[in-house]
């Protein structure tokens, strides 16, 4: 009982000095949030694989993982299992053509 009614008492005063610290740094806040944001994007799109381009017709395995919101290793699982036709440079770099892919998700199959 003694232990709730001090985790209350020092929840309330947590409370009240994070409302007097906002209330204090009012304009900053906006601006510090805004600005993360901005960084989180900036940083994000850093990191990012390329999407396919009319110059680049093709998705590396990332992209199409990311495409599908799946797991890296799905997309060469599916290469192996011969349900999905890839251009392999090496034995660890795929490229599959964004004509396959849009096929594939379609629900064509491709023989």
């Amino acid at each position: 009982m003694i232990t709730k009614q001090i985790l209350i008492a020092g929840s309330s005063s947590l409370t009240e000095a994070f409302r007097d610290w906002l209330n204090e740094n009012r304009k900053d806040v906006p601006q510090t949030i805004t600005q993360a944001l901005k960084d989180s994007v900036a940083e994000k799109s850093a990191t990012e694989p390329h999407a396919a381009s009319p110059d680049c017709p093709y998705l590396t395995t990332a992209d199409l993982a990311l495409r599908w919101n799946c797991c890296v290793h799905t997309v060469p699982r599916k290469v192996r299992a011969e349900e999905l036709p890839s251009l392999m440079l090496s034995k660890r770099h795929l490229l599959i053509s964004l004509d396959t892919v849009l096929k594939f998700e379609s629900g064509a199959t491709l023989v």
